[in-house]
């Protein structure tokens, strides 16, 4: 009798668990299908407030947030990311983006501010975000006012990023660079092809060699040689730099090499 009890009280602590999962499930299911994954900024879907406090902490969910909008969501092997915009009651537009680290089977394992909206009549502090790939989160914050015509005018802007993958998110610390290069963006933010399109093929290998340059790179080819030679911030030390390039730098390398080889190619 006492094993027939002990069994039934297992089975029904069990059945029970199973339940509870395929209710969490179902829930993050709908969770997810709010995201259309148009665009890191979209926010088009509103997820019900009822919905987010089930699978959302408390904390992040809390009594100022009036609203939540899906933006994005990707899955990196066991895990999943979603970027939400959580909208407060402030006036104009006011508004904060989250980027939320899930398991595949919906448990919240963490959750990261990546860029806030803080809007009025007269300006304020604008967020855009950007998947340069399927890995790199870019965040653009603008300072903006507005003039007399009611026309936004940026007056400062400040980049962050972060790296997405199967181990979690990595925000990548914005490396200063020497005073004196002619393109110190190309160290601290994704350029794009339209800021780059109408330089020079001789203007973007300076571009691309002075990143190899600004971490020490001793230069196989006399004409890098004697162009950095007189240049008071460089100081060549290293045979190969490779694992001294950020991911920003990567990146903007790649695309430099292949627009410079592609205006080589132009009659």
């Amino acid at each position: 009798m006492k094993k027939n009890i002990v069994f039934f009280i297992s089975y029904l602590v069990l059945s029970l668990n199973l339940f509870s999962q395929e209710i969490k499930e179902s829930n993050f299911s709908k969770f997810k299908s709010f995201f259309n994954n148009n665009d890191a900024n979209s926010g088009l879907n509103e997820i019900p407030l009822s919905l987010c406090h089930k699978i959302l902490n408390n904390n992040m969910v809390d009594e100022y947030v009036v609203s939540i909008h899906a933006c994005n969501i990707y899955e990196k092997g066991e895990n999943i990311y979603a970027i939400i915009e959580l909208m407060y009651p402030e006036g104009g537009y006011s508004s904060s983006y989250t980027l939320i680290l899930f398991s595949n089977e919906g448990k919240l394992e963490s959750s990261i501010s990546v860029g806030y909206n803080m809007l009025d009549a007269d300006g304020g502090v604008q967020s855009k975000l950007n998947m340069i790939n399927d890995s790199l989160l870019e965040v653009k914050k603008e300072n903006v006012k507005y003039n007399d015509e009611e026309k936004k005018e940026v007056y400062k802007t400040e980049y962050s990023y972060f790296v997405i993958n199967e181990q979690g998110v990595n925000n990548i610390e914005i490396q200063e660079v020497s005073k004196g290069r002619l393109y110190p963006k190309a160290s601290n933010i994704i350029l794009c092809l339209s800021e780059l399109k109408n330089i020079t093929k001789d203007d973007l290998d300076i571009m691309r060699n002075e990143i190899f340059a600004d971490h020490g790179y001793i230069f196989k080819s006399q004409k890098w040689k004697d162009y950095f030679a007189d240049k008071p911030w460089y100081t060549p030390r290293y045979e190969d730099v490779n694992d001294k390039l950020s991911v920003i730098e990567k990146i903007n390398i790649q695309t430099i090499s292949e627009l410079s080889k592609n205006n080589s190619k132009a009659p």
